[in-house]
C-alpha cells in the first residue's frame, strides 16, 4: 500500500479540510494526504463520520418535511480531545437557539454549496487508459482492505455511503486504487482477478456518473459493463463476456456496523446483480 504522507494535525485546519473533504473539494496529492491521515486517525475519522451525519440531517431538513434539528446537537461516543465537527455541531446548535429563520436561511445557501461542488467534472482518463496503467503498472492496490469491515469503512469515506462486493470462487480482490477524474475527483477503483484475468471496477456516486468511452473502440478485447447499486454506479472494464465484479457489488445501509472479520452478507445484506459467471463454463 502506497504512503501518500500526512497533513499537518490542527484543530482549524482539520476542520476546514473536513468540510472540503465532504464537500469533494480536496483533490490530488491533498486528497491523497488527508485519507492517508484517516487510515492513521481514529479521532480525525470520527469527526468526519459524525459531520457526515450532520450533512447528511441537514440536507433532509431541507425537503418536504421541513426542518429537523435531529442529529445536529449529536455528542461524540469517545472522551478526550474535542474533535473539529464537534465544535462545529456547536456553532450549529447556538445558531438555532438565536434564531431558527438564520439556521434555515445559512443552511439552504450552504446546501447549496455542497450540492454545486459536487457535480460531475469532466473525465481525466478513459476506462481502457485506466486499465491499461493499472495492468501496466503492476495491478499494485493504493489501499488494501483486510475484511470487509475495512472495506465499508473505505467506501464510506470516500463516497459517503457504503458498498461492498460478494466473494465468489475464482475472484481474488487486490484492494482499491485511486482514479481522480474518472467520473469525477472522488472516483476510485476496485482492481480484481477473475480466473487470473485482470478486472477494474470504476466506481463513483451515482448522482455524479457522466457518459464513458466505450474500451472496444480502443481495444476489442476489452468490455464494459454499468450497473447502478443503490447511491453507486459501478463501471466494470473487463476482458470477460459477462460481468464478474459488478454483480457482486451490494450497498450497505448506514445502521450496519461490521466488526474485525464479518463478513457483510452475514450481516443482512445480500448482493442483487446478475449471477457472475461460473468456473470452467459449469
Amino acid at each position: 500500500m502506497t504512503d501518500h504522507g500526512t497533513l499537518d494535525s490542527d484543530p482549524r485546519g482539520d476542520d476546514a479540510l473536513i468540510a472540503r473533504y465532504l464537500d469533494g473539494a480536496l483533490t490530488g496529492e491533498e486528497l491523497r494526504a488527508f485519507e492517508g491521515r484517516l487510515r492513521a486517525e481514529p479521532a480525525l475519522r470520527e469527526a468526519v463520520e459524525l459531520d457526515r451525519r450532520m450533512v447528511a440531517s441537514l440536507g433532509a431538513t431541507l425537503g418536504p418535511g421541513g426542518l429537523s434539528t435531529a442529529g445536529v446537537s449529536e455528542t461524540s461516543s469517545q472522551s478526550g480531545r474535542r474533535s473539529p465537527a464537534r465544535s462545529r455541531r456547536r456553532r450549529v446548535g447556538l445558531a438555532i437557539a438565536a434564531g431558527m429563520a438564520i439556521v434555515v436561511s445559512a443552511a439552504a445557501l450552504w446546501y447549496q454549496h455542497v450540492s454545486t461542488s459536487q457535480l460531475p467534472r469532466m473525465a481525466g482518463r478513459t476506462p481502457v487508459e485506466i486499465y491499461t496503467s493499472e495492468v501496466g503498472g503492476g495491478f499494485t492496490a493504493d489501499w488494501v482492505c483486510a475484511d470487509d469491515a475495512q472495506a465499508l469503512r473505505f467506501t464510506r469515506e470516500r463516497f459517503g455511503s457504503g458498498l461492498l462486493f460478494a466473494e465468489r470462487p475464482g475472484v481474488s480482490v487486490v484492494g482499491w486504487g485511486y482514479a481522480e477524474g474518472a467520473i469525477s475527483d472522488r472516483a476510485a477503483v476496485l482492481l480484481a482477478t477473475y480466473e487470473d484475468k485482470p478486472i477494474v471496477a470504476i466506481v463513483d456516486r451515482k448522482a455524479r456518473d457522466r457518459r464513458l468511452a466505450d474500451p472496444t473502440l480502443s481495444d476489442p478485447n476489452l468490455r464494459m459493463f454499468r450497473r447502478e447499486v443503490g447511491a453507486f454506479v459501478v463501471y466494470e472494464i473487463t476482458p470477460m463476456q459477462e460481468p464478474v465484479l459488478a454483480a457482486l457489488a451490494y450497498a450497505v445501509g448506514d445502521d450496519v456496523q461490521l466488526g474485525p472479520g464479518e463478513k457483510g452478507q452475514r450481516a443482512g445484506v445480500r448482493p442483487t446483480g446478475p449471477k457472475p459467471p461460473a468456473r470452467d463454463g459449469k
